[in-house]
């Protein structure tokens, strides 16, 4: 066994344990101007503040990560399979995670869906924004399409929401949103 897989294999191990001994883990990203933390629980990994040092407000999230929207190709009538598919962060099962100098990497599945996703949260060091991305791979199982995608999808409770759409940034009091 290489190193490399020695590692992968004990975050596994140490993701598992946690998971089933019901007891959060919590990441996190920072730097000098903001921190975004996740919580690790019964295997799904999820956004749960961002802190903008900057102003010093803390952000509490109710977090869904992404959304993902599939059109299956059918052949008659499936039951309990309907088109579209609309699958959420919450759908999908932590697999591990890899930390490098800015940034992580969460290894998802969902094998109902035949599903892979690694999503890569990135924050550099002089960054006062996040970047993220989804890299989707699907597993095989039979023909399915992506139709639409939310990079984000979460919500931040008493905080104003302005503008957004058309390819406007989403302002939320001192923080804002948007997609390159």
């Amino acid at each position: 066994m290489d190193i490399s897989a020695g590692v992968h294999w004990l975050t596994l191990a140490l993701i598992s344990a946690l998971a089933s001994a019901g007891t959060p883990q919590h990441v996190s990203l920072s730097n000098g101007s903001l921190e975004r933390n996740f919580e690790i629980a019964d295997g799904r990994v999820r956004t749960v503040s961002l802190y903008n040092r900057l102003d010093r407000r803390l952000y509490r999230i109710d977090s869904q990560e992404f959304e993902v929207i599939l059109i299956q190709e059918e052949r008659g009538y499936v039951p309990n399979r309907q088109n579209p598919v609309r699958l959420t962060g919450d759908d999908f099962s932590l697999q591990g995670f890899d930390r490098n100098a800015d940034g992580l990497v969460f290894h998802l599945a969902n094998k109902p869906f035949h599903l892979e996703v690694d999503m890569v949260v990135r924050l550099a060091p002089t960054d006062f924004y996040t970047r993220k991305w989804l890299e989707i791979r699907s597993t095989g199982g039979f023909v399915q399409f992506l139709d639409r995608i939310a990079v984000e999808k979460f919500s931040i409770a008493g905080v104003k929401v302005e503008h957004g759409g058309f390819g406007q940034p989403v302002y939320a009091d001192g923080i804002f949103y948007g997609l390159e």
